[in-house]
């Protein structure tokens, strides 16, 4: 048995870098991953799922229940998690193992113009069930042969242009939209290829349809380390929050 996180949306969730600004960074404020320039970068992922494994409600393991605990916590200037809090849970026996192993991880800090900053993070944690699959995570019916969601391989896809990626999308803001007061989230869903090619992009949900057709766009010039399942290359289904910042915020 063993228990699965997913760091993925930490690498694509800060859409656009914050480039230079007038004033110096504000070290107490609480900066979204979209405004900083550096995401924190996790440093001790196997003590985390170590932690996991370890507190797998026992009922839920035997049963091969699994699925997504949505979190919330705020890494601070020095990389340790605080204020963590779940969003949302399958089952409320997984939300204290969620947050005993969030608050053990420990982060390279988040910074603005060189200086480590407070960052809030939202991040799933995917539990998983083996050998018996996990309730949480059953094969969609209509997805093709080799197709599979991301809770059901093995080694997950990992970007690989995410540096190039931001850069486009500062550079591709949609017109008309530079008056938006806040940051505009676009969720989707894609196919990594086992090339790790992206394909069949679509918009699951946005608070700004003039968002859209440039996300579409942009995601499909993701490159990816492929998913794997038994040592093979295999397609795999992403969902993942893109996010775009006004050009008055970088």
């Amino acid at each position: 048995m063993r228990a699965l996180a997913v760091f993925l949306a930490l690498a694509l969730t800060a859409a656009a870098p914050a480039a230079a600004q007038m004033l110096p960074p504000d070290t107490a404020r609480i900066y979204e991953l979209a405004e900083v320039e550096v995401l924190p970068r996790p440093r001790n992922i196997p003590v985390f799922t170590e932690s996991l494994a370890k507190g797998y409600p026992p009922h839920l393991r035997a049963s091969g229940v699994g699925g997504t605990v949505q979190m919330e916590f705020i890494v601070g200037p020095d990389g340790w998690p605080v204020n963590v809090r779940v969003l949302s849970s399958p089952d409320s026996s997984f939300n204290i193992p969620s947050i005993r192993a969030v608050l053990l991880l420990q982060f390279t800090p988040a910074r603005v113009q060189g200086r480590p900053v407070f960052v809030r993070v939202e991040q799933p944690i995917i539990w998983r069930s083996e050998p018996t699959q996990a309730a949480g995570c059953a094969h969609r019916p209509e997805l093709a042969e080799g197709e599979y969601e991301l809770c059901e391989v093995q080694q997950l896809p990992v970007p690989v242009n995410t540096g190039d990626f931001q850069r486009l999308l500062a550079r591709n803001y949609p017109l008309g939209a530079a008056d938006l007061p806040v940051a505009a989230t676009v969720q989707v869903r894609f196919r990594v290829e086992p090339n790790g090619t992206v394909s069949a992009p679509s918009v699951i949900r946005s608070n700004d349809a003039r968002f859209n057709d440039a996300t579409l766009l942009m995601v499909r010039t993701l490159r990816f380390r492929p998913a794997r399942l038994n040592g093979r290359p295999v397609a795999v289904w992403v969902e993942q929050p893109i996010q775009w910042v006004p050009p008055s915020r970088r």
